[in-house]
């Protein structure tokens, strides 16, 4: 029953550590998931405040265009592009360059007199056009001396493509006024934003699926082709959404949200790694186990409390049983050792009276052939003094010294041994020297526990005050045994 008890204390445990992992599985998943989502809702928001800052520049450029392409309809004969340089501030703050070129591509304006009667991509060899570039974000410094660095912004790498924004002339045929263009105010609002120290942001170029900006630690040997990847497909169905995987760009597991920039086959994307991004859950995960380990070690403990009060209490049980059984058991044997003194008392009566009346000696023997009982006839008659506990060999060594034995011996030990011998077998009775007219003889009764009786007869005729059983002669107790004849 115990052991019944047991289990099911123990199984009852056992569920609920289950349930209580469950449940621990269960919290830790939700709470992965809600901040998975609120991750992916911030880089969403991020990457969509991004391209519409990147629309504005791009329609900034484009507008301005607009304004030269008119001026150079109008009057392309008057038309010096350096001096629109100082009028188009807003223009040159997002581009480096501005130029006309004909429609061989040959630069025959621009706002850099070093880049005049040259192709257009070779008259930006001295810029950075793809190569990793140290970014320093930080404000300039106010003359106010501060310990460390307090803002938010720092050095950032970046590896930025030049891009053109072009539009036609009227004339000359295949002629065009275009503006490059370098980001770099997504670079700012990349370092303005904590991400993760391994987080990224780009400009896809929709067409071809070129990377052509790529910022952050990512920018230092990114992979430019997106084209046939599973993040570029996803973003060829819809202008946003969220990809997590491992990133093409630089091999890294990343949560990713893309969204595309006004107007443009472009998109901006803005990514964070996973490790990062679910710190805060994986921090959460590792408290919610410890946790699970504590309430399954709690409930464990008790289940083996409650299975060892079963043990024990059956224990108790068990031993309040034996203790009854023990006692009735004892009552028993207290019953039956009362019931045995009782006889033995009457048994010893008996033997007394016996004792008393008898007409001959009677002597006990022990199993080691020593005295331990006789009546006073058995005294009177052997013919020599008495001890408890005295070998029959010593007593009838003493009778031989004294001349009891009949006839007289002509060896003493010799007959000293025979007689021995004669009464432990019982086999014949062996003279003692008459007293008076009667003969006397000395016989070995064995008895069946081992022992003997000596029965000493032709002692009847002596006088004697009162025939009893000489000391000593214990009165009887409850322990005494009856005498088997």
């Amino acid at each position: 029953m115990e052991i019944a008890g047991a289990v099911v204390s123990f199984a009852i445990g056992a569920v609920l550590v289950v349930l209580v992992w469950m449940v621990t599985s269960r919290t830790i998943q939700d709470q992965r998931d809600q901040v998975r989502d609120s991750v992916q809702r911030n880089l969403l928001g991020q990457a969509a405040i991004m391209a519409k800052t990147v629309g504005y520049e791009l329609l900034m450029i484009d507008q301005s265009l607009t304004v030269l392409q008119q001026a150079w309809d109008t009057d392309s004969g008057q038309f010096d592009l350096a001096k629109w340089k100082d009028r188009l501030p807003a223009l040159t703050a997002v581009s480096d360059d501005l130029f006309i070129a004909d429609n061989k591509r040959v630069i025959r304006q621009d706002i850099l007199p070093q880049a005049v009667g040259q192709n257009i991509a070779s008259g930006y060899v001295s810029w950075p056009h793809g190569s990793l570039e140290r970014i320093d974000t930080r404000p300039p410094q106010t003359g106010v001396l501060v310990e460390g660095d307090t803002s938010s912004e720092r050095i950032v790498e970046a590896r930025r493509f030049i891009m053109y924004v072009a539009r036609p002339l009227e004339r000359p045929p295949g002629w065009i006024i275009g503006a490059s263009y370098r980001t770099g105010q997504l670079v700012k609002l990349f370092s303005s934003n904590w991400f993760g120290t391994n987080a990224l942001a780009g400009i896809v170029d929709m067409k071809n699926g070129g990377l052509q900006t790529i910022i952050g630690p990512a920018a230092r040997r990114p992979e430019r082709n997106l084209a046939k990847t599973p993040l570029f497909a996803n973003m060829q169905k819809t202008d946003s959404g969220v990809w997590g995987g491992v990133s093409p760009i630089d091999d890294v597991p990343r949560i990713m949200a893309f969204y595309r920039i006004p107007n443009q086959d472009m998109m901006i994307l803005v990514g964070t790694t996973e490790a990062e991004a679910l710190a805060p859950a994986a921090s959460f995960a590792s408290n919610a186990r410890m946790v699970g380990l504590l309430a399954s070690g709690t409930l464990l403990v008790i289940a083996g409390i409650v299975a060892w009060a079963f043990y024990r209490n059956r224990a108790n049980q068990r031993r309040e049983r034996a203790y009854l059984r023990d006692s009735a058991e004892l009552e028993r044997l207290r019953q039956d050792e009362a019931r045995l003194a009782e006889r033995s008392q009457l048994q010893s009566a008996r033997l007394r009276t016996l004792l008393e009346h008898v007409s001959d000696g009677v002597a006990l023997v022990d199993p080691e052939q020593r005295l331990i009982r006789w009546n006073r006839r058995f005294e009177q008659g052997i013919g020599v003094p008495l001890e408890e506990n005295q070998p029959i060999d010593a007593m009838l060594r003493q009778q031989a010294a004294l001349g009891l034995f009949d006839p007289p011996p002509a060896d003493p030990e010799a007959e000293i041994a025979r007689r021995a011998l004669a009464l432990r077998t019982g086999e014949e009775a062996v003279a003692q020297v008459a007293l008076g007219q009667q003969d006397r003889y000395l016989r070995g009764l064995p008895v069946a526990e081992g022992g003997m009786i000596l029965l000493l007869t032709g002692v009847a005729a002596m006088p004697m005050a009162v025939a009893e059983m000489d000391v000593p002669m214990p009165a009887p107790g409850p322990t005494a045994a009856p005498i088997e004849w």
